[in-house]
């Protein structure tokens, strides 16, 4: 009986030592056959410190620990209506334009650390764009960066981080 157990412990990772038994699962390798947790990753970027923070993050993610995980960068520019029509002012282009400017340096910095990359650019309400594409793609983690308002400002204002967090159907990494 008492081999038994022994060799039960043994088989789930713990192994025994003079004091008692010690699980060991935590610091085991992963197998050739086993799947990585994470393959593909999606990073929301605005400009800001804190999505550029979030993107060094899924960089380090992809070199370190999960090294054939793919990072996609999706930037959503809002959709603007607007009641009065502006005369020859082309809307669409300037916020296309504007979009551009903030993936460049973005992809960039991925070309430089040699990391498999796609760039999206989409027009929408942000934090439901980004879990649609987040489902469509069939991504395994969102990191995104949070801009830490206070909660008032999030009640009048919303966060994106928040309905991403509240919508979205797979894992969502915040970095401060």
């Amino acid at each position: 009986m008492r081999e038994s157990k022994k060799a039960r412990r043994e088989q789930v990772g713990f192994k025994e030592r003079g004091f008692g038994y010690v699980c060991l699962g935590w610091f085991r390798q992963r197998s050739k056959e086993e799947k990585p947790m994470y393959n593909h990753i999606l990073v929301p970027i605005d400009g800001s410190q804190q999505s550029d923070r979030a993107l060094d993050h899924a960089i380090k993610l992809s070199k370190h620990g999960y090294p054939n995980a793919r990072i996609t960068i999706i930037h959503v520019s809002p959709q603007i209506i607007l009641n009065e029509p502006l005369m020859s002012v082309p809307l669409s282009d300037t916020l296309a334009e504007e979009g551009q400017k903030i993936v460049e340096p973005a992809s960039a910095k991925l070309m430089e650390n040699r990391v498999a990359f796609k760039s999206v650019t989409l027009t929408g309400d942000p934090s439901t764009t980004i879990c649609q594409q987040a489902d469509t793609d069939g991504h395994d983690l969102i990191v995104m960066g949070c801009r830490g308002v206070g909660l008032m400002s999030e009640i009048l204002l919303g966060s994106v981080s928040h309905g991403v967090i509240k919508h979205a159907n797979c894992p969502v990494l915040i970095i401060k």
